[in-house]
């Protein structure tokens, strides 16, 4: 080992009263004497654990008797009144809550239901049906609209809608011209304002 690990060894170290001196062993017996050392070494230890024992089952029966104790007191502090009480608020206070709930979402459903209702008579009043009520026509030609008599004269075909119904009629051939313009007058010359003279 010394010409292995390079360093001087000291003397007897592989001896078992050097291991024991060093605190690597706890003792040092011949092995005549292994058997019975072995024997009172057992018979130590289970004295030991008996004693141990003698005194640890008292001290158990005491914890036990004080938790005993104790959870006895915490029964008798425990009761299924106030349990109830709560409980009995708590579905005061759902019930209160789904009323207002339900109030709320009737109001809601409501104020909606108006607000479609007043969008519905603003469309109708801004469609071309509310038009046809007052006496107007709707004046058909080719799948488009005609807006005037000239597009109306070109068409073999008109159809006119009214409030009630739609009428198809044909234009007559070598109906009137249209009519021209009538000429614009000419504008006067806007006249000055009137002299006031002089303060001075």
């Amino acid at each position: 080992i010394q010409q292995t690990i390079r360093e001087q060894l000291p003397d007897g170290f592989q001896r078992a009263e050097y291991l024991r001196d060093h605190g690597m062993v706890d003792m040092v017996v011949h092995r005549h004497k292994l058997r019975p050392t072995l024997a009172r070494l057992v018979r130590e230890r289970r004295e030991t654990l008996s004693r141990t024992a003698a005194r640890l089952d008292p001290a158990l029966a005491r914890v036990l008797q004080r938790r005993r104790e104790t959870f006895d007191r915490s029964a008798a502090r425990v009761s299924a009144a106030p349990v109830a009480e709560r409980m009995r608020r708590g579905r005061e206070t759902l019930d209160a809550l789904t009323r207002r709930l339900s109030r709320g979402a009737q109001a809601q459903i409501a104020g909606w239901q108006g607000r479609i209702a007043a969008s519905e008579r603003l469309l109708s009043s801004l469609g071309y049906q509310a038009t046809l009520a007052r006496g107007y026509a709707v004046v058909r030609g080719g799948g488009a609209l005609v807006t005037s008599r000239q597009a109306a004269a070109g068409l073999a075909a008109l159809e006119i809608e009214f409030a009630d119904g739609r009428l198809g009629v044909r234009p007559e051939p070598g109906g009137d011209p249209p009519e021209a313009p009538a000429p614009s007058r000419p504008r006067k010359a806007p006249k000055p304002p009137p002299d006031q003279g002089s303060l001075f």
